[in-house]
This record gives C-alpha cells, structure tokens and sequence, in this order.
C-alpha cells in the first residue's frame, strides 16, 4: 500500500470578534471563501505523503485496488490538528486507520488572513494503492 498523491479543499473560517457588527454565540464561526496564507505541513506536501506513507498501515488483504479516503480536519490558529472525521471512507477497517494517523499530525504552520492566524478547515483525500 502507498500513497501516490494528495489533493485538498479547504474552508477558511474565523471567530467574529467583539467589534463585529453581527450578533453571534461565542462559538459561531464565519465562513469566509478565502485566506491569505494557507495552513501548512511542515515541510510542504512532499513531508505528508511521507508521514504518511509511513504511518498508514493497510492490510494487504483489503477487497479494492485503488481507492480514494476524503478525510475532513480543522487546522486551527495555533496549527493544532482537530475534528478530524471522514467524509467519505472505503470500510471500516480502512477509515479507522486513516483517522488514527491524521490524529497523530504534529501541528501545521496555521493558516493566516491579514495578519491574523485564522482556522481553516480541510477535506483532504487520500488515494490509496494496493501494491
């Protein structure tokens, strides 16, 4: 099994803060189309597929031949990794196994816009190979 590629979207989002003229919870987040700076891996997208080419672990006795894991994240402000959750998996056993390697990304380089770090949300899919 190894990964051959990675293709990703992404939704910016951001905490309306206090001088905001929308009245919103705390917890609301505005959607907004696009950041200045995008989150980063460190060491760009050649270092991901590596990490995780070598933390996927994939039984060799899985029914497909090629297959595509959408997993959705939340870079947030300080680079921390979260709300990790499949959007569209392949099975149970394989989509587990995804989660718990997105789960154990360091940080990311946070996205930013103006000169404000910004939290951005990912959907990152994942195609998988059968060797």
């Amino acid at each position: 099994m190894f990964i051959s590629s990675i293709l990703f979207s992404l939704t910016v989002f951001t905490q309306i803060e206090p001088e905001d003229s929308l009245v919103v919870e705390p917890e609301e987040c505005v959607l907004i189309d696009l950041c200045e700076t995008e989150p980063e891996y460190y060491g760009g997208w050649q270092s991901l597929l590596k990490f995780l080419n070598q933390n996927l672990t994939i039984p060799d006795d899985q029914d497909f031949w090629d297959a595509v894991v959408y997993v959705e994240f939340v870079v947030d402000k300080t680079g921390e990794v979260r709300d990790e959750k499949i959007v569209r998996g392949i099975n149970d056993e394989v989509d587990s196994e995804v989660l718990r390697v997105v789960k154990l990304m360091p940080d990311w380089f946070p996205g930013t816009y103006g000169s404000k770090a910004i939290s951005v949300r990912y959907t990152l899919p994942i195609k998988i190979h059968q060797r």
